[in-house]
């Protein structure tokens, strides 16, 4: 449900800025509502976000099952 959560909010482009800035918070907030945290490797999730977005006909780089598959890599137990 969080890679769904990630992909969906960056991908839609709902607002004019900051889409996949509140992505990774609703992601985050989701997580923690649910007993676990996102690693969060700067270089790694602006890779993610940024890759959902296709732009001027361009297919974007990484879809829904990609979203899913980072969180799976990157969640962890909250401490």
């Amino acid at each position: 449900m969080a890679g769904l959560v990630l992909h969906r909010i960056a991908q839609g482009q709902f607002f004019i800025d900051g889409n996949k800035r509140t992505a990774v918070v609703a992601t985050t907030i989701f997580l923690r509502n649910h007993g676990l945290v996102l690693r969060l490797d700067r270089t790694v999730v602006n890779d993610v976000v940024w890759g959902f977005a296709g732009s001027d006909g361009v297919a974007a780089k990484y879809g829904q099952d990609d979203a899913v598959q980072f969180i799976f890599g990157n969640v962890l137990p909250r401490a």
